[in-house]
């Protein structure tokens, strides 16, 4: 699942200003009917505003602070965004209980406006918030399928010589490697990894499957992205390893950059 980016929480913040502005100015539950004040409709969009800004930078602060790992290499998940939607959530509760304390309702007793504004903020936001979690999910699986889809489509990748032809499930390869004049092709079978021999250059295969999904990260070496590697560091170095292969892909930090992010597109 895709880290939410920049443009989604804020459609979030939106979908929670508008929520609480809609609620707070046509219905008025919560005794703020009977608020009276010459700019009582100005004073009551305080608190769309506070949900907005909340939910705007918060989410986002959280997920670099407690997951910056995750973040870095887009490993997401719906339990992870409410992990940091729930302290957004409270945390606007308590904004807009001191607000109302401070401006709307100076009389009242602070404890008891903070517990019920725990109460009203979960009636106002769990309908925007569910709904939010509910797009994030469907999206989700909706991007798995058609990258499954995708990969299970054969590519046929053609060498130097009219008898230099493979073809190969994309699904199952894993990388290309460089070897003098040949390229090696590793692909996972149920029965083990199969290496096949196809005399051409690197570069020449690479633009041919590159819109397959595959990677260079480094002059000898190209990777499957949408099979997930995982990019780790050892004595100063990066290398790649896939799951259930011994095998580690050197990384050149010339590609580095790249690769990162073409592995943050790929949705889990």
């Amino acid at each position: 699942m895709h880290v939410p980016g920049v443009k989604l929480r804020l459609r979030l913040a939106f979908l929670i200003f508008v929520s609480i502005t809609f609620i707070l100015l046509v219905f008025q539950p919560f005794g703020t009917f009977n608020f009276q004040d010459a700019n009582k409709y100005g004073k009551l969009l305080g608190y769309s505003i506070i949900g907005f800004v909340v939910f705007a930078i918060t989410p986002s602060i959280l997920a670099k602070k407690l997951y910056s790992r995750e973040v870095k290499t887009d490993n997401w998940s719906l339990v992870k965004e409410i992990s940091i939607l729930t302290p957004s959530f409270f945390l606007a509760n308590i904004l807009s209980a001191l607000y109302d304390y401070f401006v709307i309702s100076p009389n009242l007793n602070l404890t008891v406006l903070l517990w019920q504004f725990q109460i009203w903020g979960f009636l106002i936001l769990i309908f925007p918030i569910f709904g939010y979690l509910y797009f994030l999910h469907n999206s989700s699986r909706w991007l798995k399928k058609q990258r499954e889809d995708e990969l299970d489509q054969l590519l046929t990748i053609s060498g130097n010589g009219k008898a230099d032809v493979i073809t190969i499930a994309i699904n199952e390869t894993l990388y290309f490697k460089a070897s003098d004049n040949y390229v090696e092709v590793f692909i996972q079978k149920p029965s083990g990894i199969q290496k096949h021999i196809i005399r051409a250059k690197l570069m020449s295969v690479y633009e041919q499957v590159k819109e397959a999904g595959f990677v260079q990260v480094h002059r000898s070496y190209l990777v499957n992205i949408f099979l997930r590697p995982e990019l780790i560091m050892e004595n100063g170095n990066y290398e790649i390893c896939f799951s259930g292969l011994e095998t580690k892909i050197p990384v050149s930090r010339t590609y580095l950059k790249e690769f990162r992010k073409k592995l943050a597109e790929v949705p889990l």
